[in-house]
């Protein structure tokens, strides 16, 4: 009986870690999606988003999606690795966080000014286990990536919250 729950244990470990590592490698692989070509570098920002962080409208433009049976939101994003237009910016969002609890948030918004640079978006709580926690994404500079599942740790290069608003 021991046994079998520790055989449990471990292949949900490894499930865990190999949905992280697809995230991961997601982001690295292949060539970022470029909004507008006449876009100069110095103008631009490159936008990284975390495995389940479900981009679906850029600034109330819908962005293409798939459908899958593997997420309980039902579809997961295109959109991992971007290159979009410097300064304000509103994206509409799903999230399907699965960390030691499975947070699920559907047809969020949240609006960021980004400087021109290269961002790594992901899932975020600010006063996680508090009974006002806010729901949102932390934006950290450069190319991040988690050495935790913990949404509410900050990681290197944090520069940013951005609340989810309806």
């Amino acid at each position: 009986m021991k046994k079998t729950i520790k055989l449990i244990g471990i292949v949900a470990l490894v499930v865990v870690i190999g949905f992280s590592l697809a995230g991961c490698w997601s982001m690295a692989m292949g060539q970022p999606l470029v909004w507008d070509e006449s876009i100069p570098e110095e103008e631009a920002v490159h936008i990284y988003f975390l495995y389940g962080v479900e981009i679906t409208s850029y600034n109330g433009i819908d962005v293409p999606t798939k459908k899958t049976r593997q997420s309980p939101i039902g579809f997961v994003s295109e959109w991992r690795n971007v290159i979009l237009p410097a300064g304000e910016i509103t994206f509409g969002l799903s999230v399907c966080h699965n960390a030691p609890i499975i947070y699920i948030a559907k047809d969020e918004v949240f609006k960021y000014t980004f400087e021109p640079g290269v961002y790594t978006i992901r899932f975020g709580i600010e006063d996680i286990f508090q009974d006002d926690e806010i729901w949102g994404v932390f934006i950290h500079e450069g190319k991040a990536y988690p050495k935790t599942n913990n949404p509410g740790k900050k990681l290197d290069g944090f520069i940013s919250f951005a609340p989810f608003h309806k």
